[in-house]
């Protein structure tokens, strides 16, 4: 089974997942097959998952994986912190 990403883009505050976008695009080069099955969801379209994914804020990026969460990002950071926890449980 493949570990899929979910992207939750917040388009009203586009500058604070200019990190999130730079982090995406990145990991397409290491992980391009789970990159290319990334969901995106708008804030309005993912609301009625925050509660069930562990969501706080969008902007925000989760791998799920066997129905488990195992990476999750919310809110602001870095390109750093976002690609971190994402491409370790990705390898």
């Amino acid at each position: 089974m493949q570990k899929q990403i979910i992207f939750f883009s917040d388009e009203t505050n586009v500058q604070q997942e200019v990190a999130y976008y730079d982090a995406i695009i990145e990991l397409r080069r290491d992980f391009p097959s789970e990159v290319e099955n990334m969901m995106v969801f708008t804030k309005d379209e993912g609301k009625k998952y925050f509660d069930s994914l562990q969501i706080e804020k969008s902007p925000a990026i989760i791998v799920v994986y066997n129905d488990e969460i195992v990476a999750n990002i919310n809110g602001i950071a870095s390109k750093e912190q976002i690609m971190e926890p994402i491409a370790n449980v990705l390898k």
